[in-house]
């Protein structure tokens, strides 16, 4: 998992692979059938393993100003943390595998990120979904710009973190994300007594 966090699909060969387990390319293929079967397994053990923490936070955290700055908080925990390669995995393979690159025919592993970036885009617009119903945004908030802009920043997050932004420089991102948010809130809450 890590060879393909730090290094990506395209730069982690299969010999690459093979002399990290200290394993046989035969055995290596008994085992994992492909590399982007392998890849496959990495990504799920990465979000198992150290994509949590920030959804938990986004929905246990009550109100939506606080949830966004809470999520992208320990986002940029989790990317600049120490004892593993900086970044996010998934955003990370989301970029590689984009269509025309010299990976898009890695078909299993670029299905199942696809998957997964529509699934983060659900969990994100149901939490300002959830806002709106708990009165904690306007009626007319746009969840999909909101989930879409706060989704990027996360991509940003990630990608300054494997450029070696310090961790207190990618919180300080965190907290415009918030303030970004409370702006698009209170915009929204203005047209609305206007039109009122």
């Amino acid at each position: 998992m890590e060879m393909f966090w730090a290094d990506g699909y395209a730069n982690t060969s299969v010999s690459d692979l093979t002399r990290a387990m200290n394993i046989s390319p035969p055995s290596f293929y008994s085992a994992f059938s492909s590399k982007d079967a392998l890849y496959e397994e990495s990504l799920k053990f990465f979000v198992e393993h150290h994509g949590g923490q920030m959804w938990d936070r986004l929905d246990s955290t009550p109100a939506l100003g606080d949830a966004v700055e809470a999520f992208l908080t320990a986002s940029a925990s989790a990317f600049s943390g120490r004892g593993h390669p900086p970044g996010c995995m998934v955003i990370a393979g989301l970029q590689e595998m984009l269509p025309g690159s010299a990976t898009d025919d890695a078909t299993v592993s670029a299905a199942w990120l696809k998957a997964q970036r529509e699934a983060n885009d659900r969990k994100m617009q149901n939490r300002f979904k959830r806002a709106i119903a708990e009165g904690d945004a306007p009626a007319d908030f746009d969840c999909r710009a909101a989930a879409d802009f706060v989704l990027t920043l996360q991509a940003g997050l990630s990608n300054t973190a494997r450029l070696s932004l310090s961790h207190s420089r990618l919180v300080s991102i965190a907290r415009l994300g918030r303030q970004s948010i409370e702006v698009m809130l209170g915009s929204e809450t203005i047209g609305q007594h206007d039109v009122t």
